[in-house]
């Protein structure tokens, strides 16, 4: 929470400053979620030239090359110095854009500038009342992104708060999709380009703990070490590579990992070899995944879709969902047994046609049909 002091010298800011139309990007570091992306597309959009465009995060060092030359960075952080900076951006900013990190619910903006939630998901399949309380409890006023007339239903109804509005609109992460680096996965991952890449990407059991083991930790079907060196093997005959990306909130101890046709990918290893997850969408042949959203993203593909569902009812008890049905609305194999994983990871890309009514219609649902997320979002700002 912000110290008194600051406080008192936000008001100040308030009283003396005049009103300079800045716009504000969160994206919680991660290059290619929405915020940052958005931020690019920004730099280039006339409706935005007049601002001064600054991105906010945590990071001490990027890549320069990320960001449009039009964009600031600014690294925030607890000291006072940064507060200061942080609080003037903050009072003279006309838009703010964030996906992760709500830096600003500690004190209120001024009246006429508006906050967008733009979120890091089309849809949020496991519940998310205690972040989004986190997140709202307070006297700004919010407007969130929904992706579809469903999804904005789904998010009234099950999370409504009295200072936040819901609204139509596209991911802009979404646009990455249509730059097709397929190639360029192949050779910056040093992959064999007439293999098949299979990626896998499940959600975090335990946040943010290094110490863990992702197979019997994390992983939702327990490997042994027997199991993925057959998993492997079998990959292997098949010129199968199989892609386990991690989630931002997984930090799995991976070091001694090595084998021919496995291979972990995190945000990092992408940022670093200039991709990102719509390049390895683009470049791979099937996803597996469990109640990430991840898999909305992966619509866009129109690929085969497995989920891994074993610990249902565990993780409901644990965490819970957004609405209890979400198996109904899941377009793909339902994974319950290391026999089920093992046979859709090595198969699963054959058979593309089935459940293709059923992505269609997960698409409808949840992504939504939009020729460029960037400008409608965009559009729907300019209205309010």
């Amino acid at each position: 929470m912000l110290s008194n002091i600051a406080k008192n010298l936000y008001c100040l800011f308030c009283l003396l400053l005049p009103h300079r139309k800045t716009v504000i990007f969160e994206s919680g570091d991660n290059f290619f979620d929405n915020g940052f992306v958005f931020a690019n597309y920004a730099a280039n959009h006339p409706f935005y030239k007049k601002f001064k465009l600054v991105c906010i995060g945590k990071r001490t060092n990027i890549k320069r090359e990320s960001l449009d030359s039009r964009l600031s960075y600014f690294t925030y952080d607890d000291s006072f110095k940064k507060r200061m900076k942080f609080l003037k951006y903050s009072i003279r900013a006309k838009y703010i854009f964030f996906s992760y990190d709500n830096y600003w619910k500690y004190f209120k903006l001024r009246k006429n500038t508006k906050i967008f939630f733009i979120r890091h998901g089309a849809f949020p399949i496991k519940s998310v009342k205690d972040y989004y309380d986190s997140m709202f409890n307070n006297k700004n006023h919010y407007y969130v992104l929904s992706t579809t007339p469903f999804v904005k239903k789904q998010l009234e109804d099950n999370y409504p708060y009295s200072n936040v509005s819901y609204f139509l609109s596209g991911m802009p992460r979404c646009d990455l999709i249509k730059k097709d680096k397929s190639s360029l996965v192949f050779e910056k991952l040093g992959i064999n380009k007439e293999a098949k890449l299979i990626i896998i990407a499940t959600t975090f059991r335990h946040f943010d703990n290094p110490n863990i083991s992702f197979f019997n930790d994390e992983f939702p079907i327990k490997l042994s070490n027997n199991d993925i060196k057959e998993l492997n093997k079998k990959a292997s005959e098949k010129n199968i590579v199989l892609i386990f990306k991690l989630h931002h909130a997984q930090f799995c101890n991976i070091s001694d990992f090595s084998y021919s046709n496995l291979m972990f990918i995190d945000n990092n290893l992408l940022e670093e070899n200039n991709l990102n997850n719509f390049d390895l969408f683009n470049a791979s042949s099937a996803l597996v995944t469990d109640y990430s959203g991840i898999f909305m993203d992966y619509l866009l593909t129109n690929k085969p879709l497995g989920f891994i569902l074993n610990d249902i009812e565990k993780y409901n008890d644990k965490r819970g969902f957004t609405i209890s049905n979400f198996v109904d609305y899941l377009p793909g194999e339902k994974i319950l047994s290391k026999e089920q994983f093992f046979s859709f990871a090595l198969a699963g890309f054959n058979e593309d046609k089935k459940f293709i009514n059923e992505r269609s219609l997960a698409k409808t649902n949840f992504i939504g049909e939009y020729e460029n997320c960037s400008e409608k979002l965009t559009e729907e700002v300019a209205k309010l």
